[in-house]
């Protein structure tokens, strides 16, 4: 993006100094109050992690689950740290590598210091909201493309070493989510393409030079883990993750697995059957021959983006037109929105095919905070000379950014603090020594497993809202007629794997009396010593 019009008033450290320091200082004060929630993901990264930390370094290669999130986590339970709060440790760096990339971006950028200072302010406030609900890569993957898109997109792009700075952090958005292999690749090349189009003939070949450096070094780094995946699997492939999802989300799905029935953890090490989430379990479909059901997911799954970007700013749209407008009146900006408009379909639209979560577009949300306030020192360049006005643009603006972190950060304030409690509870009865199943509610189960130690064997009966569930994903998903499940039944699977204690919760379906004694109870939970 060409820099015209007004410049950066401030150097780059002096732009994101104070906003750094009250992200981490913040985030490190309400620490406390998010330090227990963790979902079936995060479970599954922190299991691998301990894989890694004790040296089962073959359980722990993962086709599904990035391994560099896992990696990270694993030094920092080495140092003894407690597996939650390593997650929330590293959401806060992420969160300051994230703003000071973002930094980067504006400070590029013809903005004057007020807005810059003003967008990375809400920037701040956004990031600590996917800190302190982060327990997956989401918001490391996040920092780590905006860190390359803020070398890509420089004015001197491309200088000495930014093609292979694009290509170590390319590599490493592989390695945090294997959607970071596609999504790099499509869009180096075609950004590397337009800046080669649109550049002189004596600079085109510095910019193939460094196109092939950054290419080279990106498929170096990635074939190591690549080569790692062959070595457990035997196949040639950058993950299962794109192949589950697209699994799942098919004509004959019937949704998660592990909430239909009981499923063992997927290694002698695991936690649980999610922590290597198997393609045998679901049917395989062909896109091209399930038109019509395909057509049904991009549509439902368009509607959940323009939702998610929504919930960031609904004035979003009106964004993009102003700045695609005022951007195509100035012959020197003709270009200027097709970068990040475009970095943001590309990346948004891999997702639309399978299966989308809020999360997974925290990168695409902070770019539409940067076209906002580009949007705005476009219009001030207008005749718009009253300083009541522009106030008044800014704090419009400015609130449609602040709901959704606030309404984050309450919404998951000591969240899962009385599960956590309950574990306390359990644990300290010391009741639970031996592998476990449960009679409804799979993640909580699969909370306890964790903070227990104790291998999760899945439920005996599927979820009551496993339909649900499998019809958010599967638009054509017709549920069947659940099956018929008794005591005697769950008996006979439970003593098949051994299993010695039962987690009852209150939306069991069967009546567990006669399967054993209750050794402890905690709330509405039942932990059962099962009869052999």
């Amino acid at each position: 993006m060409a820099q015209t019009g007004v410049e950066s008033q401030a150097p780059l450290h002096t732009l994101v100094r104070k906003q750094l320091l009250v992200l981490v200082g913040l985030g490190f004060l309400l620490l406390p109050f998010y330090r227990y929630e963790l979902g079936p993901d995060g479970i599954s990264y922190l299991s691998i992690a301990e894989q890694y930390a004790a040296g089962f370094w073959h359980e722990a290669v993962n086709a599904y689950w990035g391994p560099l999130y896992s990696w990270l986590l694993a030094l920092l339970l080495g140092l003894h740290l407690p597996g939650i709060l390593a997650t929330r440790m590293i959401g806060l760096a992420s969160g300051a590598l994230a703003l000071y990339a973002l930094g980067r971006l504006f400070h590029r950028l013809p903005m004057r210091s007020a807005l810059q200072r003003a967008a990375l302010w809400l920037a701040a406030l956004i990031l600590l909201s996917f800190a302190i609900q982060s327990y997956t890569p989401d918001a490391l993957f996040t920092a780590l493309l905006l860190l390359y898109t803020s070398i890509i997109l420089d004015p001197t792009y491309p200088s000495r070493y930014s093609g292979i700075s694009c290509g170590i952090l390319g590599a490493l958005s592989f390695y945090a989510k294997s959607y970071g292999f596609a999504f790099f690749f499509i869009h180096f090349c075609l950004f590397s393409f337009l800046t080669w189009l649109r550049s002189e003939p004596a600079r085109r070949g510095r910019v193939i030079q460094q196109f092939s450096l950054g290419l080279a070094c990106f498929f170096v780094l990635s074939a190591c883990w690549i080569f790692a995946l062959h070595g457990k699997y035997g196949v040639w492939t950058i993950g299962s993750t794109g192949e589950f999802n697209h699994r799942l989300v098919g004509p004959g799905s019937s949704g998660y697995p592990h909430l239909r029935g009981l499923t063992p953890p997927a290694s002698e090490h695991a936690i649980t059957a999610w922590q290597d989430p198997s393609l045998a379990t679901l049917p395989s479909w062909n896109a091209l021959a399930e038109r019509r059901h395909e057509l049904k997911l991009i549509m439902l799954n368009v509607k959940q983006v323009f939702h998610f970007w929504g919930n960031e700013s609904v004035l979003f749209p009106l964004f993009f037109v102003v700045y695609i407008v005022l951007c195509i009146r100035k012959p020197d900006r003709r270009w200027e929105w097709i970068y990040p408009i475009l970095t943001i379909a590309l990346f948004s639209a891999g997702y639309i095919f399978l299966t989308v979560a809020d999360r997974y577009f925290w990168f695409a949300e902070l770019l539409i905070l940067l076209v906002a306030f580009r949007t705005l020192e476009l219009i001030f360049e207008q005749k718009l000379k009253t300083t009541t006005w522009r106030t008044a643009l800014v704090v419009v603006v400015g609130f449609s950014f602040v709901v959704s972190p606030l309404r984050a950060l309450k919404g998951h304030f000591k969240r899962d603090a009385a599960l956590y409690a309950a574990v306390q509870t359990v644990k300290a009865s010391g009741k639970v020594r031996e592998p476990f199943a449960s009679c409804g509610d799979w993640a909580h189960s699969a909370y306890f497993a964790y903070l227990l130690h104790a291998p999760y064997y899945g439920v005996i009966v599927p979820e009551p809202d496993a339909d649900e569930i499998a019809h958010e994903l599967n638009p054509d998903f017709n549920a069947a007629p659940p099956p018929f499940a008794d005591a005697r039944n769950a008996k006979q699977a439970l003593s098949s794997q051994h299993i010695g204690e039962l987690f009852v919760w209150p939306n069991c379906p069967i009546d567990s009396a006669s399967l054993g004694p209750v050794v402890v109870q905690s709330n509405e939970l039942k932990v059962l010593r099962l009869k052999q």
